[in-house]
């Protein structure tokens, strides 16, 4: 699958330059019912930085999710174009209006789409609730500075952790619910 690239238009966002593609590409009769950008999974696409979900009515009644994958480099922006049928399913992850805009579909590859994004929905809730826990991942996160590699950390919010003695304050992972994690004590404070 390919994508395009051409020079980012002066002042506009990564975000922006998706939501203008994705309106300006749209074919005729179709409209956006729900739409959202956010940053990517770090462990899931590589080079890109963002992605927009968005839920197109194709003027039949029939809403399916659209999926933009941005990146910003040397002053072009770089988009790949995806559709819930083609199976984009490396972590997904559309907030809970772009999958309740969609309507039923009996397409294999969207319908397991659907259900993986339904499952990240549930994992961000089970995250959400962890405030005040300690929390240990499977795979150890590098954050430099003296730190290095560490996997136990107490959850302030979502995006952001201490150590779990109290030391250090650390910026959340994108999407780190995605990532397997269990809790080992908590809750250390109120959130």
């Amino acid at each position: 699958m390919g994508s395009i690239s051409y020079a980012k238009t002066p002042g506009r966002t990564t975000d922006q330059e998706l939501r203008a593609y994705l309106a300006e590409n749209l074919h005729p009769g179709h409209r956006i019912v729900a739409q959202a950008t956010r940053p990517t999974f770090s462990g899931g696409y590589g080079e890109w930085s963002r992605e927009l979900f968005a839920a197109v009515d194709d003027g039949d009644g029939n809403v399916t999710c659209h999926v933009l994958l941005g990146a910003s480099h040397s002053g072009d922006i770089v988009i790949k174009a995806l559709h819930e049928t083609m199976g984009p399913n490396e972590n997904p992850d559309p907030p809970r209006r772009v999958l309740d805009a969609l309507t039923p579909t009996s397409n294999r590859c969207a319908l397991v789409f659907r259900e993986m994004a339904r499952e990240a929905l549930q994992r961000k809730d089970a995250a959400k609730a962890m405030a005040g826990y300690t929390i240990e991942f499977d795979i150890a996160l590098d954050y430099g500075g003296g730190w290095g590699k560490l996997t136990r950390f107490t959850v302030e919010s979502m995006t952001r952790f201490t150590g779990p003695d109290g030391c250090g304050r650390f910026r959340a992972p994108a999407a780190w619910w995605m990532r397997n994690w269990v809790v080992v004590d908590g809750p250390a404070f109120a959130a």
